[in-house]
């Protein structure tokens, strides 16, 4: 299954790995970190807070890691409460204060979640 999700285009891997049922979400460990973080981040209107919601958290979290700082945050700003200090207790001490520092300049988006 993962190696076919890998052949579409992020956008529409994104779609298929928002509709995919949480007990196969294990399946999503074989797709490469970086096709998952490319499906998550792009227009503003990537499903990626809904599908990082779904996932186990150890592996949301390294998903989120692999990403550029600023993708992080867009896709954190959608995901609030004990996921998203979960999420964020899951990165390495650098990378959690990085994005919290990028979450303190835009807070907008977080609050109106």
């Amino acid at each position: 299954m993962a190696q076919r999700i890998e052949e579409l285009t992020p956008t529409d891997g994104a779609q298929v790995l928002q509709k995919l049922p949480r007990e196969l979400s294990a399946d999503v460990r074989n797709i490469s970190i970086e096709y998952r973080g490319k499906c998550f981040v792009g227009d503003g209107s990537s499903p990626g807070g809904r599908v990082i919601a779904r996932m186990e958290p150890p592996e949301a979290s390294m998903v989120l890691s692999a990403m550029e700082p600023d993708d992080r945050v867009d896709i954190l700003e959608h995901i609030s409460g004990p996921l998203h200090d979960q999420l964020l207790g899951e990165m390495t001490a650098a990378e959690a204060a990085e994005t919290r520092d990028l979450e303190h300049i835009h807070p907008t988006a977080r609050a109106e979640s």
